[in-house]
């Protein structure tokens, strides 16, 4: 700058003509100190602008796969894993919608699939279960009922 013009006028001081704010408005158009965003919902304003994977996302997959490969084990085990990765897909789901641009797409996808396939896992294991107890109980009945086995002898 020449030095016949000066950047500021003479006694004037940075900020303008306000000598109770020297450094001149905030150029963001409001003050950074008069609100905390730690003190805020963090399910509802991201700060920093970083998504975060939505929760459980993994671990609902993981389950819903395990459910589909254990539904041969009489139905238990993979009915367990079943119900508790749709538990928690029901809870991860919900705080997804209420602030999507917080969690990424692919952990989000993730959770979707894993949902999927817990659904499955669940109707496999449950058909199976029931397909163990109705053998069970005709061979239970042939056995105690005598209905099978009677003329054998």
């Amino acid at each position: 700058m020449s030095e016949n013009n000066p950047p500021f006028p003479p006694n004037t001081p940075p900020g303008g003509g306000n000598p109770n704010n020297p450094y001149g408005q905030n150029p963001y158009g409001q003050n950074p100190y008069q609100q905390n965003p730690y003190q805020q919902n963090p399910y509802q304003q991201n700060p920093m602008g970083m998504q975060q994977n939505v929760p459980n996302s993994t671990a609902i997959l993981v389950l819903g796969i395990v459910s589909i490969v254990m539904c041969w084990c009489y139905g238990i085990i993979g009915l367990g894993c079943g119900i508790a990765a749709l538990i928690m897909a029901a809870k991860s789901m919900r705080a997804y919608k209420e602030n999507p641009s917080a969690y990424t797409t692919s952990s989000y996808n993730n959770a979707k699939a894993g949902r999927i396939c817990a659904i499955i896992g669940t109707i496999l294991s449950g058909l199976y279960m029931i397909y163990i107890i109705v053998i069970f109980a005709f061979v239970g009945t042939a056995i105690l009922g005598g209905g099978l086995f009677d003329n054998m002898y």
